[in-house]
């Protein structure tokens, strides 16, 4: 049987989204947290997570200077000089 490639992606902190990161890790799978605005600066939200993606570079910024985070930023596709 072929290997699958397996991903568990969120955007919550509830305790039982958190506990599925947990247990998607334990079993090898690839974990990411989507961060979408501020707010999420306790870092045990990211004991489980493999990657972090934002919204924007900006965002990313915000993080790792708050809690040390490190993250992906995003670009938006928007042009928002229109």
């Amino acid at each position: 049987r072929p290997e699958r490639r397996q991903i568990v992606t969120t955007a919550v902190e509830r305790s039982a989204v958190l506990e599925s990161l947990r247990r998607a890790r334990a079993r090898g799978v690839t974990t990411v947290f989507t961060l979408r605005n501020h707010g999420y600066d306790d870092r045990s939200y990211y004991e489980n997570v493999d990657h972090v993606f934002t919204t924007s570079p900006y965002l990313s910024d915000l993080y790792r200077q708050k809690i040390g985070l490190i993250s992906t930023g995003i670009v938006s596709p928007i042009d928002w000089s229109l």
